[in-house]
């Protein structure tokens, strides 16, 4: 295995810094990541910062920066790495609960530390344990006025789109400037 270790998130935090501005680890998945499992499409690795013991992530060898982008056979085959690590995670008797999640973010600068974040869409595969999101629940979340506005936004959108048929689809996705 390559000279690469697993850091403290403010480890990891500090090794961001010093990389060039226009590098991305996750592109250059053979230099900077330790490697689970190489496919066509999908290159499985561990978390070099890890949440949980055995995070490890999903990462399209391609740069792209939302799941909406991927294409059928790189969604195939993501099944495929998916049902594979799944496998694998079974076969050492880990858990028997799973967290699979990604996050889009609209900005890539951390708030809080002023660090550039990755913006290759990588997907976490995580073992899950009961309560592991007790630490973070919003009281608040159970407002039903939040619900409401979130309707509210897509009965509107759903009227432009009956008024608008393809033409909407076309704005809205951005393949065609209308």
């Amino acid at each position: 295995m390559k000279d690469i270790k697993l850091l403290s998130r403010q480890e990891y935090e500090r090794w961001l810094k010093t990389l060039p501005r226009e590098s991305c680890t996750l592109c250059e998945w053979g230099k900077y990541q330790i490697v689970l499992k190489e496919m066509h499409f999908w290159v499985w690795i561990a978390c070099l910062a890890p949440y949980r013991k055995f995070h490890t992530m999903f990462i399209p060898k391609r740069h792209i920066e939302s799941i909406g982008e991927l294409i059928i056979w790189e969604w195939l085959e993501l099944v495929r790495l998916y049902q594979y690590a799944l496998w694998r995670f079974r076969e050492l008797d880990i858990t028997d609960r799973y967290l699979i999640f990604w996050r889009k973010r609209d900005s890539y600068i951390d708030s809080k530390t002023g660090t550039r974040k990755l913006t290759h869409l990588h997907i976490h595969f995580i073992p899950d344990r009961e309560h592991c999101f007790d630490p973070i629940l919003d009281s608040n979340a159970i407002r039903i006025d939040n619900i409401e506005k979130l309707i509210q936004k897509i009965s509107s959108h759903d009227q432009e789109e009956k008024e608008g048929s393809w033409h909407y689809y076309l704005r809205f996705f951005g393949r065609v400037k209308i």
